[in-house]
């Protein structure tokens, strides 16, 4: 075989391997027991795509040259705060209450840091003299696997609702993270369903996953997950108005596709209302949610007077939210070098909305507002793969305002 091609099969196989790990992230039951907690094999998938693409970086560049490149792909974009905020976290690793938790999470930082977002930049993009190139055919993969995972565990979701004896807990134990990890994707979903022209994955596909979702959240009835649905239509309508002169026809798609979904949860709410052992299944279920949905920023302040602004340290509290958690762990400084990362990182989609043909920027920037007002509040571990992913997304659509034509 060729150089060139085995560089360019390696290539590809770090594609495949990176969206295999994204579905294995959903699949709860895919996890592998680590002292008192469970780690995803998709971090296993992740590492994999990283050999796989730093390889081929390795035999086309040479090591010198790649890790010039890694320098500038770390410190010429928002990821060196991220970068800074685990060199602080670590340093404090192994003085905190208890040091073994706390260098674990730091280990699953680090991890998420380089397998999971820095790897996506080499693979997903192309470096050259030009500047970084956009690879969309690489990037509808990823996009057709999230579309095809979240509607299939959704659509199970919703079938254990009406079937309470299907094996629920064993498929989705966490179905908050499912539900943000849903969340996050659907302005991309909407924005892929209703656009003219290239799209990234089948519109049956994308049509599946938003109407799944759209039912099962709505039935949940948690006014979070109502709101963050109203954004994103609302946004992605809003961006075909401001962006195109004749929006009726994307607007007609996005206002059938809301109205379907709402005419499938009323369809729903009333059988289940008629019989009450389902509703019975579905008031647990929102039990639950509601248990799992709690935050608070007081506990994180209380942290920060105890430990006099340093923090506790990772792992050490149970607390929900990117920064109530952040602030009681990482202390002020690891606040704002966290907080810093969305700064640069919004501004950078800014920038790169401004450059012509550029549409998904746009559509980054609503995702990642959902995140920002609504999803940030709720997420269970700032450090997991299941956000680090659309960290990595939009931080590659953030570096690229050049794509290249699909073949």
């Amino acid at each position: 075989m060729r150089r060139g091609s085995f560089t360019a099969t390696l290539r590809d196989a770090a594609a495949y391997t990176w969206a295999a790990g994204l579905a294995v992230i959903a699949l709860d039951f895919l996890s592998l027991p680590l002292l008192q907690w469970r780690v995803s094999l998709s971090y296993v998938l992740f590492a994999l795509a990283t050999v796989c693409v730093g390889w081929a970086e390795k035999r086309e560049f040479g090591t010198r040259v790649f890790l010039y490149r890694l320098h500038d792909a770390v410190i010429y974009s928002p990821w060196k705060f991220l970068l800074l905020y685990f060199l602080w976290i670590s340093l404090f690793s192994p003085f905190t209450p208890v040091p073994v938790a706390s260098l674990l999470y730091a280990a699953n930082g680090w991890l998420s840091l380089f397998a999971v977002a820095i790897s996506a930049q080499f693979i997903f993009c192309e470096r050259n003299p030009q500047g970084i190139v956009l690879l969309p055919e690489r990037l509808a993969l990823v996009f057709r696997v999230y579309g095809f995972t979240v509607g299939a565990l959704l659509t199970f979701l919703l079938l254990s609702i009406f079937y309470p004896s299907l094996p629920v807990e064993t498929i989705v134990s966490k179905q908050a993270n499912l539900f943000l990890y849903f969340t996050l994707g659907l302005p991309f979903l909407l924005w892929d369903l209703v656009k003219e022209g290239r799209r990234l994955l089948p519109r049956f596909l994308s049509l599946w996953a938003i109407f799944s979702g759209g039912v099962v959240l709505l039935l949940v009835g948690r006014k979070y997950f109502q709101l963050s649905l109203a954004l994103s239509v609302a946004a992605v309508l809003g961006l075909f108005l401001y962006k195109t002169v004749r929006p009726r026809m994307p607007t007609l798609r996005i206002a059938a596709v809301a109205l379907i979904a709402g005419l499938g949860a009323l369809c729903a709410g009333a059988v289940l209302q008629a019989r009450a052992p389902l509703q019975e299944g579905l008031e647990h279920i929102r039990a639950m949610m509601e248990a799992k949905m709690r935050s608070s920023i007081a506990p994180a302040l209380e942290a920060l007077y105890e430990t006099k602004l340093l923090g506790k340290g990772l792992g050490v509290t149970e607390m929900i939210g990117v920064w109530a958690r952040v602030m009681a762990e990482a202390g002020l400084i690891g606040f704002f070098l966290y907080g810093a990362f969305f700064l640069n990182l919004t501004w950078d989609l800014y920038r790169v909305r401004r450059t012509p043909r550029v549409v998904v920027s746009n559509i980054a920037m609503v995702s990642v507002a959902i995140f920002l007002f609504f999803a940030s509040h709720y997420v269970e571990n700032p450090y997991g793969a299941y956000v680090w992913i659309w960290y990595s997304i939009w931080a590659l659509i953030a570096a690229t305002p050049k794509k290249k034509s699909l073949r």
